[in-house]
């Protein structure tokens, strides 16, 4: 599979969702992907819309959100569901070992969302190493750099990966088409083997 696991498509009205879609295909079958992720913060993409996609680009659709815990925000991919203390919103969101139990419940997988952005420095917020490599012994990836963010000057680096085999590194737009200049880029994707979804858990 090669393709972008990071795109936001709820976010500027529900009357815009399909043109979001459209646009976010698009760009995937320009870049010659064969799977893309659609979801948003708080928001996993009706299945109606799922069908509508896979058939007029013929793309393998990956449902999901990109959920919030209680030090950064985490891509919940292939869930069902996002309990309301994962909502961006949420003033006390779910701590993160009990939103990645929350995704591993689902039989999803759970990956860092660019954990080096000014709002969302993880590392920082995760208070020590030990805690940090906790958390990643339990999750399923790391988004080590995002177009979106690149385009913002935050540049990502992750030194702590190298120690962690298996742990699968993303690279990914983070689009979010209403926004000015936000695109997906053919220098910022991830492949994974057909089988990712389905191995064991972590």
């Amino acid at each position: 599979m090669i393709g972008d696991f990071h795109t936001h498509m709820n976010g500027n009205g529900i009357g815009n969702r399909w043109a979001n879609v459209k646009l976010i295909c698009h760009y995937a079958t320009e870049l010659n992907y064969d799977t893309v992720f659609l979801g948003c913060h708080d928001f996993i993409c009706p299945e109606y819309l799922i069908k509508k996609a896979e058939e007029e680009y013929g793309l393998n659709i990956i449902k999901g959100a990109e959920i919030t815990t209680s030090v950064g925000h985490l891509l919940a991919l292939n869930i069902e569901y996002i309990p309301e203390d994962c909502w961006a919103n949420n003033k006390n969101p779910l701590n993160i070992f009990k939103a990645i139990e929350f995704i591993k419940h689902q039989k999803g997988k759970a990956v860092l969302a660019h954990p080096f952005g000014d709002t969302y420095t993880v590392i920082d917020k995760l208070g020590n190493k030990t805690e940090l490599y906790d958390a990643l012994k339990l999750i399923d990836g790391v988004e080590i750099a995002s177009y979106r963010t690149l385009l913002s000057n935050k540049l990502e680096q992750f030194p702590y990966i190298p120690e962690y085999n298996g742990l699968t590194l993303f690279k990914n737009s983070d689009i979010h088409p209403w926004e000015k200049g936000s695109i997906m880029h053919r220098d910022y994707y991830t492949e994974l083997d057909q089988d990712w979804f389905r191995k064991g858990e972590r």
